[in-house]
């Protein structure tokens, strides 16, 4: 009996190649392998789709050249280029730049050692100036001048303006007059003066006239203003 050999020649150019080894890789699937590590090189967000798990290694580009990125917004759009539903926890500091650049003034909220502070540097590699702080006790301090405890509170400077504390309130003509809902009195200035006079003779209880008035060296305020300040 003749044995006949027969011999299959199949011919692929590189592209139905590179082609065939693609779908052979990404069906098969090695039963003594306890895992599978597959690298995938591509522009992201293509390919397009949803992702329930996406872990990166080294630099991400997410909506590089326009659009936004939202996080927990469920089906409402993102608003700005990062929009985020919740609470955000940075550990360090957050640094707010004017813009893309290394050159311009920087500004950062900061936990440093249980201390909230707010601090300016003239760009994003220098040291800066702390500006403001508020400790674990709740004092808080204001560049130095202004530092406020909860038993009270210190101002320093040699140019200080307070605006809206004190007024001066007119007082005149006959009656009481008044500083505002929860004003105090601090003092008086009076504008017009008259002098006082004085009266001897009978007792003005018992007698409608007296024998003798003569206008008298003290003075008395008729009229003028009254100092009423917000204080405690």
């Amino acid at each position: 009996m003749k044995t006949k050999e027969i011999t299959l020649k199949l011919k692929f150019n590189r592209h139905q190649a590179a082609a065939l080894l693609a779908v052979f890789f990404l069906a098969w699937h090695p039963a003594f392998l306890g895992s599978e590590t597959l690298t995938l090189t591509t522009y992201y967000p293509a390919p397009y789709g949803g992702y329930v798990s996406l872990l990166t290694t080294q630099q991400t580009l997410l909506a590089r050249d326009s659009g936004n990125v939202g996080i927990r917004t469920g089906a409402v759009l993102p608003r700005r280029p990062l929009d985020v539903g919740g609470e955000i926890v940075a550990t360090n500091r957050i640094t707010m730049a004017q813009d893309m650049g290394t050159a311009s003034r920087t500004w950062h909220l900061d936990n440093s050692a249980g201390t909230f502070r707010i601090f300016d540097q003239p760009n994003i590699s220098t040291v800066g100036t702390e500006r403001f702080t508020i400790n674990s006790l709740g004092n808080a301090n204001h560049g130095g001048n202004l530092n406020m405890s909860r038993n009270g509170a210190a101002i320093t400077g040699t140019n200080m303006s307070i605006s809206g504390l004190c007024y001066w309130r007119a007082m005149s003509g006959s009656g009481w007059s008044y500083c505002a809902a929860g004003e105090n009195l601090v003092s008086t200035n009076f504008s017009t003066w008259t002098s006082e006079w004085t009266c001897i003779g009978r007792g003005l209880a018992n007698s409608p006239t007296a024998t003798m008035c003569a206008q008298g060296v003290k003075t008395t305020g008729v009229s003028g203003s009254m100092l009423c300040c917000r204080i405690q």
